[in-house]
């Protein structure tokens, strides 16, 4: 028998770009202050630099009603800093995001919770906002959003009415002047509200959050609705449409602040919605935003605690099944949130106001564009300090804002700054990697210097980076870790003995467990954990056969 120790060495991988742990989801909290009872928040590039941007509604506190929305622009990395603040009505409370008079840029519209009215600010390209109209609605106007309800190619608005207990649905005449409004009635007061098609028909439909459930008006086609559906779910104050079950319909997440839940109204492909599933969160929730925060594309959502000031985020298993991931503190009665790439890399960051601090707090995400793994290609067996190589690949895939593998320029890809992959193909079944995957194949010695004590552990870092076609960087990384064990080391007790067969005839038939990896279990190399491996180890022990790892 052999006297050399042998070893096999297993490289596995936990990687996640630029190095850095997903857990928990969302990292840094930065606060902006300077705000007087701030309450509604949208997302969008209003400088046209192609990063994403904030707009804050100032409402004021009693006493103090203010008539302001302030302008936060992105440096890029989502660092924000206040650039304008321009007048609209009194007592702005919500707001939203869109090209309303057709000139490429961003605008804003308003609903002014204290004015009764509602007013659009016109976006010069650079975000410095003029008012271009205000727009009597209903009393006590709660919520707003954008889309083109008439389908004559411009952008329409819909605001709800709290005290007054109506839609009030505003067509654009094609350069941001608004028709007076048509109101729709509902049946409490109308609180949130979305726009989506439900019915998939090609037109916008409304979804409406009043105090005990939501009610849904469907377009007819030409901007006007019919008679709204009453969904009893259950009391409902913040909505986010979304598929969440990945079936190419249109659901509903509702906050309903008074019941500690999160309520799923689950379209029934026809724009009806039927089974009511009801999330429960840790605190009273009053408002939501549906986006992928953890990267694997399906819709998640966030919601705001106002009495704790608080955000959680809920992630989504795929089929529209919640867990809760992870609370996180904001300031003073959290109210309103949005969703962006705040940093531009590549994964949802959100951002939500504190009316009773003040403040603006933002969440930067963990989850990152690129990620990448290392796999055994092949097991070589290895004696000593492995000097034979170890033939491994590397896997990066998954990248957001428009790119994908074929955009990769692969002369630039390279491991550690200055290794280069042998080979480059790209893949599209790896079983943890979405989509389409780069493979490149690497010889690990060059990046692993000698692997310490036998059978000892240890990582190290590596990182890949390259650029696409159109000269984008890109970089993944994490760590390598090497773990050794002893060639024929069933039960790794550092002795190869009789138990290492029982081991094995235990784990075939027994339903026990490998406390190894399987292939430093597989010892006749046939690819599988089977009886030949335990034959192997008693033909070694008992009959001078080869000694495991004794073949290369």
């Amino acid at each position: 028998m052999s006297s050399k120790p042998a070893i096999i060495v297993v490289v596995l991988i936990y990687a996640f770009a630029d190095g850095l742990v997903a857990s928990p989801l969302f990292g840094d909290r930065v606060d902006y202050g300077g705000f007087i009872g701030p309450q509604g928040i949208v997302a969008a590039d209003f400088d046209g630099d192609g990063d994403v941007d904030l707009a804050v509604a100032n409402q004021g506190t009693i006493g103090n009603i203010q008539k302001t929305v302030v302008i936060m622009l992105n440096a890029g990395n989502g660092a924000f800093s206040r650039a304008d603040e321009d007048t609209t009505g009194y007592g702005p409370s919500a707001l939203c995001a869109a090209d309303l008079d057709g000139d490429g840029d961003i605008d804003l519209a308003v609903a002014n919770r204290l004015g009764d009215d509602m007013a659009v600010l016109r976006n010069n390209g650079h975000a410095v906002f003029s008012l271009w109209g205000a727009y009597p609605t209903g009393q006590v106007p709660f919520g707003i959003c954008a889309a083109d309800f008439d389908r004559d190619g411009d952008v329409d608005l819909a605001v709800s009415n709290s005290l007054s207990p109506s839609v009030s649905v505003f067509k654009n005449a094609g350069n941001g002047i608004f028709s007076p409004k048509t109101d729709y009635v509902v049946s409490e007061a109308a609180l949130a509200l979305c726009a989506d098609d439900f019915d998939n028909d090609g037109d916008a439909d409304l979804a409406v959050a009043i105090s005990y459930g939501v009610e849904i008006f469907l377009n007819r086609g030409d901007g006007r609705f019919v008679a709204p559906v009453l969904y009893n779910a259950g009391q409902a104050y913040g909505i986010a449409a979304g598929d969440f079950d990945g079936d190419g319909f249109s659901d509903l997440a509702a906050a309903r602040l008074l019941h500690d839940s999160v309520v799923l109204l689950m379209n029934q492909h026809d724009g009806t919605f039927g089974d009511f599933a009801y999330v429960a969160m840790r605190e009273p929730p009053n408002d939501v935003v549906a986006v992928d925060f953890d990267h694997d594309h399906d819709l998640d959502f966030a919601v705001t605690h106002d009495e704790l000031g608080q955000a959680a985020v809920m992630l989504n298993d795929g089929a529209g099944l919640f867990v809760m991931d992870e609370t996180y503190e904001a300031g003073d009665r959290t109210a309103s949130i949005c969703a962006g790439d705040f940093d531009g890399d590549g994964d949802n960051d959100f951002a939500v106001t504190n009316p009773g601090s003040n403040d603006v707090t933002v969440y930067f995400n963990r989850t990152y564009t690129a990620k990448a793994d290392i796999e055994p290609d092949s097991m070589d067996w290895l004696y000593g300090y492995a000097t034979d190589p170890i033939a491994g690949a590397i896997y990066v895939g998954e990248f957001a804002g428009g790119y994908g593998v074929y955009n990769i320029d692969a002369l630039s890809v390279k491991v550690n700054d200055s290794l280069f992959p042998s080979s480059f193909t790209i893949i599209n079944d790896h079983p943890d990697i979405a989509g389409d995957v780069v493979k490149m194949e690497m010889d690990v010695r060059q990046f692993v210097r000698g692997y310490g004590v036998l059978w000892d552990t240890a990582a190290y870092v590596y990182t890949v980076s390259g650029q696409m076609t159109d000269g984008t960087p890109f970089a993944a990384g994490g760590d390598v870790t090497i773990f050794g064990f002893r060639a024929g080391d069933i039960n790794n007790n550092g002795a190869v003995e009789i138990g290492d067969a029982v081991t094995i005839i235990s784990y075939l038939y027994r339903q026990g467990q490998l406390s190894i990896p399987a292939e430093a279990a597989d010892l006749n190399l046939n690819g599988q954990v089977d009886l030949g491996d335990a034959v192997y180890i008693i033909d070694y022990i008992f009959r001078y056969g080869p000694a495991p790892g004794g073949r290369k």
